[in-house]
């Protein structure tokens, strides 16, 4: 076989500058002057010159070019190990500040659907209670809830829950697989055409109403607020997020068009799995604050104070997910654009 080591060399000589171009950058100034893409630039040109190194290596003997290209090849492996944790750390830092958020704002007005849905749920579970308390019977069926919640707050108070203090580790397990559990059927039932989703956000909504009217009937509002508020923002959030999800696949089997349902839904595949990799985090949040500090009441923890952190974590998610990684999606618009 006849090697042109020449035209070899013009065509391979960019790829082989820029790399050392790129270890002369990591020797002044580290891997923190380089961002996610530059770090997936760096490996492409590392497996390039490695191809190119066993080319000429096979097919040619020269020297000169052959430990030029043995060095940058070495200096870049030695590289490798050291940027592995920098990529892992920036994978993580572009899902959650760039790619979680922009796809949530792209599917905005899903979310605004889900929202609707269990408001009007709420609204309703909640005028029920306080039009016809009887209906409590039917719409709150746990165990727990059921009775006088003056009553229960009393019993609350009084630290009938300290006695749950070593299962805290168990219980926020249970809670965040739950609550996992809860939103994968609402996003599951997207198939349904948005129907299965719709009904298990409506139902979840009327509960949530009934609950905190019935708490605010009897006049322990501010319980109810403590006790919902610092999971339940997080958490709620959340429920909602996979109600978009459920929209979502909706609204790609209804608009498959030319491409078949199960091709359209491969189509938004990332999306949905962005979406609830982000939701699920949330809920993680959600579980260790209701365990580990939801169950806690005055005079361990006052209800000023609780409310006052379910707010804060309100204004937190509004900020995340209305203005996080705007800048990257202002930039790639216009990248698109040109």
């Amino acid at each position: 076989m006849i090697f042109d080591v020449e035209r070899f060399i013009s065509q391979s000589k960019a790829n082989w500058e820029a790399l050392e171009k790129m270890l002369e950058r990591i020797h002044n100034l580290g891997f923190k002057s380089f961002d996610f893409d530059e770090i997936n630039r760096f490996y492409y040109l590392y497996h390039q010159t490695s191809s190119d190194l066993n080319r000429i290596q096979t097919f040619s003997s020269e020297t000169e070019l052959i430990d030029y290209l043995e060095g940058l090849v070495s200096r870049a492996y030695a590289e490798i190990y050291s940027i592995q944790r920098r990529k892992w750390r920036l994978q993580f830092k572009n899902f959650y500040l760039v790619s979680f958020p922009i796809v949530f704002r792209k599917h905005l007005k899903l979310f605004y659907l889900a929202l609707i849905t269990m408001l009007v749920g709420a609204f309703l579970g909640g005028a029920a209670i306080m039009l016809d308390p009887q209906a409590k019977d039917i719409l709150i069926q746990f165990s727990h809830l059921e009775g006088s919640p003056y009553e229960r707050v009393l019993k609350e108070e009084k630290g009938r829950n300290r006695a749950l203090d070593n299962q805290k580790v168990a219980f926020s397990s249970y809670l965040i697989t739950h609550n996992i559990k809860v939103s994968l059927f609402a996003l599951a039932l997207g198939i349904t055409f948005g129907f299965g989703t719709l009904i298990i956000l409506f139902y979840n909504g009327i509960i949530l109403g009934a609950v905190v009217a019935d708490y605010f009937r009897f006049g322990v509002g501010t319980f109810a607020a403590g006790w919902l508020l610092p999971h339940g923002a997080f958490e709620i959030w959340a429920i909602l997020i996979a109600g978009q999800i459920g929209f979502l696949i909706a609204k790609s089997l209804l608009q498959s068009g030319r491409y078949s349902p199960l091709t359209q839904l491969s189509m938004t595949g990332k999306e949905i799995l962005t979406l609830f990799f982000g939701l699920s985090s949330l809920l993680v949040w959600a579980g260790l604050v209701e365990a580990f500090f939801s169950q806690y009441h005055q005079p361990i923890i006052p209800y000023q104070f609780k409310i006052a952190f379910g707010l804060i974590e309100i204004l937190f998610l509004i900020y995340y997910f209305g203005f996080m990684g705007i800048r990257a999606e202002g930039a790639e618009r216009t990248k698109d654009h040109d």
